[in-house]
Parts: C-alpha cells; sequence; structure tokens
C-alpha cells in the first residue's frame, strides 16, 4: 500500500537527517510554545520537509527561509482552517440541540464536511509550498480534491502518523525531536507522490494519443 511506503521512507528520511530534525524540531516546539510563531515556523518546517521530499540538499537556514518566505500567508491559512472547523462546529451543535425530527439528520452531513476537511488539512501546507503562486482558493480546493480522490491513501497515512504520535508521547524526548519533523515530511513526501503520479499518467495518456494518431 502506498500509504505505507510514504509512512516508511518519511521514517527513513527522518532517521537520516536526524540531526537536523531535532534540532528545527526542538525550534517548532518553542515557537508552539508561543502560539503566534506557530504558522511561519510550521511554514519553515514544510519548506523543508517539500525539499527533502524532492531529494534535494537541505540546510538549517532553509527553516528561516521558508518562514520568510510564506510569513502572512502561513497566518492566512491557519485562520482559514480554524476558522472553517468552527463554522462546522456551529452548525453541527445548532443541529443536535437546536433542530428536530428530520432536520437533525442533516448533522451527519456536516460531521461527514468536518472530517473530509480536518483530512485535507494534511496537504494544506504542502500545497502552499508546492505552488508556484500559492492562493488560497487554489491551495483549499487542491487539498479537497486529493483528499476526496485518495481517501483510503489519506485516512491510512494519517492514522500512521497518529499512532507514531502516540508511541512517541510515550516517550516526550521522541515527541519533541522527532513527531512535527515527521508529520511535515509524510505530508510532502504524499504530495509529491501523488503528482508524479499525475505526471506519469498524462505522459502515458499523449503517448497513446500520439500513437492512435
Amino acid at each position: 500500500m502506498r500509504a505505507l511506503r510514504i509512512f516508511w521512507l518519511s521514517l527513513r528520511d527522518l532517521y537520516e537527517e536526524l540531526f537536523t530534525f531535532a534540532g528545527l524540531n526542538l525550534l517548532w516546539w518553542l515557537c508552539a510554545v508561543v502560539i503566534v510563531l506557530l504558522p511561519p515556523a510550521t511554514a519553515g518546517l514544510m519548506y523543508i520537509a517539500n525539499e527533502l521530499a524532492h531529494e534535494r540538499r537541505i540546510e538549517w537556514s532553509m527553516f528561516l527561509t521558508g518562514a520568510r518566505l510564506y510569513f502572512w500567508r502561513s497566518y492566512q491559512v491557519t485562520l482559514v482552517s480554524i476558522g472553517v472547523v468552527i463554522l462546522l462546529l456551529t452548525n453541527i451543535w445548532f443541529y443536535v440541540t437546536v433542530t428536530s425530527g428530520i432536520l437533525q439528520y442533516l448533522t451527519i452531513l456536516w460531521i461527514y464536511l468536518l472530517i473530509i476537511w480536518a483530512l485535507a488539512q494534511l496537504y494544506v501546507y504542502p500545497f502552499l509550498i508546492q505552488m508556484e503562486q500559492p492562493r488560497l482558493v487554489l491551495i483549499y480546493r487542491n487539498a479537497l480534491l486529493l483528499t476526496l480522490s485518495r481517501p483510503l491513501f489519506t485516512i491510512v497515512l494519517i492514522l500512521l502518523l497518529v499512532a507514531a504520535t502516540v508511541l512517541g508521547g510515550i516517550l516526550a524526548i521522541i515527541l519533541i525531536l522527532a513527531i512535527p519533523g515527521l508529520w511535515a515530511i509524510a505530508a510532502n513526501r504524499a504530495l509529491v507522490s501523488v503528482l508524479q503520479e499525475v505526471r506519469e499518467a498524462q505522459k502515458t495518456r499523449q503517448g497513446g494519443d500520439g500513437k492512435g494518431e
């Protein structure tokens, strides 16, 4: 299964670049404590992970480069992601507590939308980094389309990452020095893998059309 392969490659990448990512993960947690610095810190970590997913050499300075390049945009995607979650939760609360009868069945729809939105968050920052012109509408459209087109892949990968996070939580040092980087690497490897698959499919289709002519 592709999700298992992506997860394994991400573990391998993390192990091979453990010295770099240990420091970066620690820096990310320090920014998370401040809270207001978390979005650009996440962008910095994702930027390095994206370089790694493309099999390019990484270095510490790339964290600051990514944080600087996507400073304001990282706040925008964070606010949109949180805002939609709040909106969906509000709708769920409304249809559970205020409505009655058949209208309450609409709660299932809002729960479904919330799950899809939560799954799509795996790809939001990777698309932010990957796209040459990262417009918000396109970032979320692409993240949702990728989630809906490959739901099993996305769910299995997230479950593997959650399991790794839970196991890492047993030893706090692993949670601190490894887990954020693992999520970033896996998310970007997943995106790059799917993009490569799409490009290969397009080449095959174009080649078939050419032979038909």
